[in-house]
């Protein structure tokens, strides 16, 4: 523990930080959140967006002794740039829609909903793969803690914490190594708490890659297994 807190020290004089790859930026994540909630008699949950937030849900998961469930937000993306993100949307329907970039690009309504449709049966893939995602029933009065490996627009994180909250949490925390300023300060609209750990200005900031030395593509077997770990939890 010792050991992480001098990381983290050093994390937050740093201009430009680089995680060695999803378990350091997990380690880091979980030494926060264990001094947040040490005193805390509540039951902690720890839902994760897959791939990569369940390797860093599995850390902060095993250190702070909670349980650890999957969430499966699906971005809607824009017409010819699917890294160009419109918004996100859950199983159930409800979604969350980046109005300025919707309106600067002028997106029909026509194609919107298209992309809902396209986005929800991709859900249901994901759910053959990974497995059903949390139960809502199990959210209500606990502690909830929302993990990714990190935050461009935040249109998952937002979609995700509006479901959640339908569910009425106790507490729900975002917990994302990197977010840009901008960010940020939606993501703090939404919850009652954010922890991250680095936060570049926008002008700084082109992918959520940039920040890790290793960001290698998850395999599909590796993240099940993770999940599995947790069934009897």
């Amino acid at each position: 523990m010792e050991k992480i807190s001098k990381l983290f020290s050093s994390l937050r004089e740093r201009s430009f930080i680089q995680f060695k790859d999803r378990e350091n930026a997990g380690e880091s994540l979980a030494y926060l959140l264990k001094r947040k909630f040490k005193r805390s008699s509540d039951t902690i949950i720890t839902i994760s967006i897959p791939r990569g937030g369940t390797i860093i849900g599995d850390v902060i998961a095993r250190n702070i002794r909670s349980s650890l469930d999957i969430i499966l937000p699906q971005r809607l993306v824009a017409p010819y740039n699917n890294e160009l993100t419109l918004g996100a949307i859950m199983k159930d329907g409800s979604f969350y829609l980046d109005h300025k970039t919707i309106n600067t690009l002028k997106i029909s309504n026509e194609y919107l909903e298209k992309e809902k449709y396209n986005a929800l049966k991709e859900i249901n893939k994901k759910e053959l793969v990974y497995g059903k995602q949390i139960n809502g029933s199990k959210i209500k009065l606990n502690i909830v803690i929302l993990v990714d490996d990190g935050a461009a627009t935040g249109s998952t994180l937002i979609a995700a914490s509006r479901w959640i909250k339908k569910f009425q949490p106790k507490f729900l925390t975002i917990a994302i190594p990197i977010c840009p300023k901008n960010t940020l300060k939606v993501l703090k609209d939404e919850v009652q708490d954010v922890q991250s750990l680095f936060n570049p200005s926008p002008k700084n900031f082109t992918s959520i890659s940039k920040f890790y030395n290793d960001f290698l593509p998850l395999d599909e077997k590796h993240i099940v297994d993770i999940v599995n770990k947790y069934k009897s939890y």
